[in-house]
């Protein structure tokens, strides 16, 4: 297959690779996930998110507790598209983004797959206020997740860590602390990140 970038895809469209046609060899792109009657065996397909992650660092001491995230500062009016966690098996879990007292602005179940980052968009983006604290957290099972005893490095200043939590939605504070579940932030335009690859056998898309 020719090689190929990944930042000049166009949504649902293909870059022309060695095969070309029904032949395989080809790349397709979306933000959707990929559907059977998309590509030939042989093809790849780059899952897109149109947003970036907050957190620049990885926690990798294991946690016992069932449920886990961290709560940060908006430090401008941005966009929050979906988030992303990471686990040490693989399983169903859901994501919860929302207020200290409690109010969820956004929930999602989440496939989580052993020590990867798997990303989930929220159905609509949420415009956070500048100044408000807000708090993202996956409720998944038992001695699952990672966490740091130390404060996150971020790869944004637009927004600022504040501490962990851990427990049932909003959670216990634990300050200096944070797990591996982050927000992606949205500039709701290309270019968009690829977060998964699969490959297309036997007439279905298998994550590589």
């Amino acid at each position: 297959m020719e090689d190929f970038d990944i930042v000049s895809y166009l949504l649902g469209t293909k870059s022309g690779g060695g095969g070309g046609g029904g032949s395989g060899g080809n790349a397709w792109a979306s933000l959707d996930e990929p559907s059977a009657s998309v590509g030939a065996d042989g093809d790849y397909y780059f899952h897109l998110v149109n947003g970036t992650p907050a957190l620049a660092s990885e926690a990798t001491t294991d946690a016992s507790t069932a449920a886990a995230g961290w709560e940060f500062s908006a430090n401008e009016s941005i966009t929050v598209v979906g988030a992303r966690a990471k686990a040490r098996s693989s399983y169903t879990a859901t994501i919860k983004f929302g207020l200290l007292d409690g109010t969820v602005l956004a929930e999602k179940n989440i496939d989580l797959e052993n020590g990867d980052w798997v990303t989930v968009l929220f159905d609509n983006p949420i415009t956070l206020t500048a100044n408000q604290d807000y708090i993202i957290m996956v409720l998944g099972n038992q001695n699952t997740f990672n966490y740091s005893s130390s404060r996150p490095t971020m790869a944004t200043n637009k927004l600022s860590y504040v501490r962990g939590r851990y427990g049932s939605f909003p959670g216990t504070a634990e300050p200096g602390s944070y797990y591996n579940v982050d927000v992606l932030i949205g500039s709701g335009e290309p270019p968009y990140t690829a977060d998964r690859q699969y490959y297309k056998t036997g007439g279905v898309w298998v994550a590589v």
